[in-house]
């Protein structure tokens, strides 16, 4: 199942027909034969499109209804790479990042940097409640020296632990803003984000896309060979390392 799937359509005067349907991610061929059915033939024709699945609900609230297809497409390429648990982990910092944004949906640009940070978390496996969050700060050691003394109190007194784990658990979360994932997580993200994309610099794009690019030529004359299809956050990501 593709992450989004869309329907590209250009309005006018060019009667039925006018319509495709694109599952993303896209390679580069996809996409333009997508364009070509929906008679978008050039770089300046004006095109709409609609959002009709997303494999993830929590995900279509950011998705503008003006997003550029190619964005569109790098956002899922990257997420079609997730291994283990970073899909949830980048479920958690867009949550995270909603809330500091006050519901709001996120920037596009700055979501698609959020699937480039999921490193950028920390992480706690195992972890589903602020009492099992309690007792993981104070078995690593991240408890402020005040609140050890009141948890060994506790022990040496033979008290039961979940309560007071279950405040010092809250206390955290909401001051770190954390929240648990439903694959049994913990995680916090302190906001900063790898800038692999900034908005309007798509030198990823350039020409068809690919990331090889053969200049033929023969006498006075060339032409462009592409090879293969291209993995566009790959191509940004190790142009980045060039710079």
């Amino acid at each position: 199942m593709s992450i989004f799937t869309v329907e590209i359509m250009r309005p006018g005067e060019f009667g039925l027909n006018t319509s495709a349907t694109l599952g993303m991610p896209a390679n580069w061929t996809e996409l333009q034969d997508a364009k070509q059915k929906a008679r978008i033939t050039d770089d300046k024709a004006t095109y709409a499109y609609e959002l009709l699945n997303c494999k993830h609900d929590w995900l279509r609230p950011h998705i503008p209804q003006n997003a550029d297809l190619l964005e569109l497409n790098l956002l899922t390429a990257r997420i079609e790479r997730y291994v283990n648990e970073e899909m949830d982990v980048f479920e958690a910092m867009v949550k995270i990042e909603t809330n500091r944004n006050d519901g709001k949906p996120i920037p596009f640009p700055r979501l698609i940097n959020l699937a480039f940070s999921t490193d950028n978390c920390h992480v706690a496996e195992n972890v589903t409640s602020d009492a099992l969050l309690g007792r993981f700060l104070y078995r690593n050691d991240f408890l402020a020296e005040e609140d050890i003394k009141a948890v060994q109190a506790r022990i040496d007194s033979k008290q039961p632990l979940s309560e007071i784990f279950a405040m010092l658990g809250k206390e955290h979360r909401v001051s770190e803003g954390g929240v648990f994932t439903t694959s049994g997580c913990y995680v916090e993200f302190d906001g900063s984000v790898n800038e692999i994309y900034t908005s309007g610099k798509k030198t990823y794009f350039d020409r068809s896309g690919a990331p090889v690019i053969l200049k033929l030529t023969r006498d006075h004359e060339s032409a462009l060979l592409n090879l293969p299809e291209p993995h566009l956050y790959e191509m940004e990501a190790a142009k980045g390392k060039l710079v």
